[in-house]
């Protein structure tokens, strides 16, 4: 019996230890995640936060994306308010030479628990192939300078970057053009050529039975 209650125990801490290494805090995604346009379309890309039921009081998202074959439409990101209640953003730029996305909401909001988007970016598709949206992120609560920031407390009473996911998108670009109208089948005849026929072929039977008879 000691035997089980140790092997429970250790199980319990074991779970405990699993819980706290694969916890996430505050992530960043792009919607929709994947779908597919043609050249000349337009594109709406949201830029969602999920704080997890962590305080967010702030944030960066920094993202990149295909210059090649993605024109925005704006020289800044539309910024969205209603979910977080957070003032304007501090920076909002999008740099068309480099392809770049900075939508910062600084670190000083009101706390923001929930999930909800925070600016949209509309883009002209303009050639086609699989044009990429990616955050500039590259590990859990890194500290570097020049990457994505979800802010809040991850040790209490001390402000740092929770972000610990990032979820990029894709585009699907068609060569698209106007849509083929179905192919007309030629015609095979009129109503009155089926009738003519029908009437001599009626004709040849019926001659065909009066000579039959005459030779019998």
């Amino acid at each position: 019996m000691k035997k089980l209650f140790t092997i429970l125990f250790l199980f319990s801490i074991f779970i405990s230890s699993a819980k706290s290494v694969f916890a996430t805090q505050a992530g960043y995604s792009c919607t929709p995640a994947v779908v597919s346009k043609s050249v000349g379309d337009n594109v709406s890309v949201d830029i969602v936060l999920d704080a997890r039921n962590f305080q967010i009081m702030g944030g960066e998202a920094l993202l990149t994306y295909d210059t090649a074959k993605l024109t925005p439409n704006s020289t800044q990101v539309q910024p969205v308010t209603t979910a977080t209640g957070w003032t304007a953003p501090i920076k909002n730029t999008i740099d068309t030479s480099l392809g770049k996305i900075d939508l910062d909401y600084g670190a000083s909001q009101s706390a923001f628990k929930s999930q909800g988007t925070i600016g949209t970016v509309s883009f002209k598709v303009k050639d086609t192939g699989q044009a990429q949206i990616n955050f500039i992120y590259f590990q859990a609560y890194d500290a570097s300078p020049g990457v994505s920031t979800a802010w809040g407390n991850r040790e209490v009473g001390k402000l740092s970057n929770v972000l610990t996911d990032a979820t990029n998108c894709m585009i699907s670009i068609g060569a698209g053009g106007p849509t083929a109208s179905p192919t007309a089948l030629p015609r095979t005849g009129s109503m009155s050529q089926t009738i003519t026929l029908m009437t001599l072929g009626g004709m040849f039977v019926l001659a065909s039975l009066f000579f039959f008879k005459t030779l019998l």
